[in-house]
């Protein structure tokens, strides 16, 4: 096989992997958008049992943090939709061939995805963390 050959598989292959990767990423982005929604219940019920102004200033910021968290996986949720729906045209139109353009905003995709899912887990042992002190 060619060198050209190797770089055509090598791009159509990179569609495919980044289909996969997109998929996984829409998974666990549905899971955090559930895990705010169950950890949002778990402040209020705090609110409920623990009426000390220490608390409610606490949690109003668990709050707000898990509110823009839940901004950001929409965004980052709505960059992989739009990319997923470019690769069926760009692809066909390309011969599956990979272009800089896709390449460039899927790296720009992986790393919001990445900060959002630190931010995630960051916010989530934290809110534990307090949680454990509070009840």
């Amino acid at each position: 096989m060619s060198t050209i050959e190797n770089l055509e598989v090598d791009r159509s292959f990179k569609y495919q992997f980044y289909h996969r990767e997109n998929s996984e990423w829409l998974k666990s982005l549905d899971f955090f958008k559930e895990e705010i929604k169950y950890l949002k219940g778990l402040i209020a019920n705090v609110n409920k049992k623990n009426t000390s102004h220490e608390v409610q200033n606490e949690t109003f910021i668990f709050n707000r943090e898990l509110d823009n968290l839940a901004g950001d996986i929409d965004a980052v949720n709505q960059s992989i939709i739009e990319e997923e729906w470019g690769f069926d045209d760009d692809a066909m139109g390309k011969d599956f061939l990979l272009g800089e353009e896709i390449y460039n905003r899927h790296i720009v995709i992986r790393e919001n995805f990445q900060k959002a899912e630190k931010a995630f887990y960051d916010i989530k042992h934290r809110l534990y963390r307090f949680l454990c002190k509070s009840l």
